[in-house]
């Protein structure tokens, strides 16, 4: 059984996701221990809200270095939603506020050329750029659930995993380099396909 740290540092849904892993037969501690999640064999940031607000509050708690210091490990690292979006270098939400630099890119609104609703908040299917393992038994016909305003777009087009169509415009719906994963959708509210994501995560 895996043992997975989800980081508690009070913005996100710590009990959907929690509920979500357990169900795919990982031993789950939610905390915001630094020794706790340095001895994680998986660790999951979720994140909601603003990226100043998730960011700051990271910065507060002194968990910054602390998530730096366990990507080194090489270890699964899964970032979800705001907790993805923290990944790339920095994000123009409410002025320009630096990420976790884990992959390289900016964090921008999504094309007010759109001709729905922003923020999206919605079911899409993913448009898979990559074999990698996290999308094993996924198909084109699965489809997960989305709500944000705002795209991170990685420099590297090797670090954009998946993507989804928004009114002809390409969002960022998975993006990954090395050990270091991040989904803008919510797998713990996907249905038997955010489990399947999870479940591939914690074989990784």
């Amino acid at each position: 059984m895996k043992k997975v740290v989800i980081v508690d540092y009070g913005i996100g849904n710590i009990l959907s996701v929690k509920r979500a892993f357990e169900h795919c037969g990982a031993d789950v501690l939610v905390s915001d221990n630094p020794n706790d999640i340095l001895c994680a064999q998986r660790l999951v940031v979720p994140g909601v809200g603003a990226f100043k607000d998730c960011v700051s509050t990271l910065a507060q708690k002194s968990l910054k270095n602390v998530l730096l210091e366990f990507s080194a490990t090489r270890r699964p690292y899964l970032g979800i939603c705001v907790g993805m979006q923290m990944l790339l270098d920095e994000s123009e939400e409410f002025g320009l506020n630096k990420g976790l630099s884990l992959i390289g890119g900016r964090v921008c609104k999504i094309s007010d050329s759109v001709k729905y609703k922003i923020p999206f908040v919605g079911w899409k299917s993913l448009k898979i750029m990559t074999n990698n393992d996290l999308f094993h038994h996924i198909s084109q016909a699965d489809r997960f659930y989305f709500t944000h305003s705002y795209s991170a777009n990685p420099n590297n087009k090797e670090d954009l995993l998946a993507y989804y169509d928004y009114d002809a415009i390409n969002v960022t719906a998975v993006v990954g380099k090395d050990n270091v994963y991040g989904t803008q959708f919510h797998p713990e509210k996907s249905g038997a396909a955010g489990l399947q994501i999870i479940k591939n995560f914690l074989k990784l």
